[in-house]
Formats: C-alpha cells, structure tokens, sequence
C-alpha cells in the first residue's frame, strides 16, 4: 500500500481568509447549496483548507446537522485512501453486513490492521433506524457509511483530527449518496432576497446612508426601500 496526499497543506494567512470569505459569500449568495449564513460556508471552507480537501467539497459533501459538522462517507473513504499512513479494505459488503479494516503503516514500515468496524442490519435495527427511507431503499450504502465512519473514528481518528459524521447518523433523510434530501431553505428556481451585500454591490455606503437617513439599513423593508429609491422607483 502506497498512498499520497493529493491536495497540498495551506497555511491560513490573512490573504487566503479573504479569499475563503470572498468564496463563501458566493456560495452563499447563489442560493443554490443549502448555505443559511455566510458563516457557515466559511467554517465549512476552513475546514477543506485544514483538512487538504478541495475547497469545492465544502458545497458538495460537507453540512452543518445540528452544531455538528457532517461529511458524506466518501470523504473520509477518499482521505483514508490519500493518507500517507492509513488505508482501508471492504471485506464484506452486503445487505446484511458491512465489514471493513482499516490499516496503519507501523513504525517499521510494514502496514498493519489497525483494526475491524462492522454493521450489520441487526445493528441498525437494534438502533431503530429500518424505518428510514434510505435504509429500506440503499440497505448496502447505508452499512457502509456506518462501519468506515465507526472505522474512521475508532482507528484514524488523527486523519482529520476531530470526530466526524455522516448527515445519517445526525437523524437527518439522505438520498443514496449519503447527501441530506434537503439542505437548505433556498433552491435555484426560487425568489432571491435583497441583502446589504446585493446593495453594496449596486450603490456606494455614502448614497445608501443618505437614502436611509443617515442609518445602515438593518430590515429587509429597508433594504428594499433603498434600494428603490437609489434605482430611481418610488413607492407612491
């Protein structure tokens, strides 16, 4: 086994969290990955940029389910795969039971079981989940996620340094993928709000201060207003 990470280390300086800043607003603001605040894009970004993941995974694999920070399971297949020291192998994979090992390279070079995750239908009902639409459509997809992600944080837990999610085990639908069904309160086709930001980008601070008296505008309604009365609309 020989693996190697394909997406370089960065340092956080000040040039690159504008960048991140920069990125997240437009994820934002596009309306089309789920994002509730800026923030949260931007937390999800930091985290590709300390893990070594591309920065579009944060909008394609990465959610915030309740305070806690989920990934879909092919991303921490994918890492434990790149990573200099870990690796993993299916051994059983079926609609009853998924079995993997995940694998360590030792001190002297060889590699080594770290050690066996499993999960079985039994578990999952155990745990009340064959109610789920995913596990009674993907049964297979679903025992995996559980055992690599039981794997992940039992036996590589230093891969990404924290402990990790998948959007299922958080009590959130997922599709096959993993990915939640819903994500978000905004989709594509859907009406698009008027924020500061959209103001800023269409006025300077000085005419939208004046156009509010003097006062940044901190509703919708005044946001709205001014910029009605900057684009030349009147509400009489």
């Amino acid at each position: 086994m020989s693996n190697e990470l394909t997406v370089p280390e960065q340092k956080l300086t000040p040039v690159v969290y504008e960048m991140l800043e920069k990125v997240a607003l437009a994820s934002y603001e596009s309306r089309k990955f789920g994002i509730a605040k800026p923030g949260e894009a931007t937390i999800k970004l930091l985290f590709c940029l300390e893990a070594g993941l591309h920065l579009s995974t944060a909008n394609t694999g990465l959610y915030i389910v309740n305070g806690k920070l989920a990934v879909q399971s092919n991303i921490i297949a994918a890492k434990l795969r790149q990573h200099p020291n870990y690796d993993y192998e299916i051994k059983e994979h079926t609609d009853k039971i998924c079995t993997i090992e995940i694998w360590r390279l030792g001190r002297s070079g060889e590699w080594n079981i770290a050690g066996v995750s499993s999960f079985a239908i039994e578990d999952a009902k155990n745990a009340g989940l064959l109610s789920n639409d995913a596990w009674k459509k993907y049964p297979r997809n679903m025992l995996f996620g559980r055992a690599l992600t039981n794997g992940y944080r039992w036996y590589a837990p230093d891969v990404f340094g924290m402990p990790l999610y998948i959007p299922e085990e958080l009590g959130v639908k997922v599709d096959s993928n993993g990915a939640p069904v819903i994500e978000g309160q905004f989709t594509e086709n859907g009406p698009k709000e008027m924020t500061l930001v959209d103001l800023q980008i269409k006025y300077s601070i000085e005419d939208i201060l004046t156009a509010n008296d003097g006062k940044i505008p901190s509703t919708e309604k005044e946001i709205l207003t001014v910029d009605k009365k900057l684009g030349g609309e009147s509400d009489d």
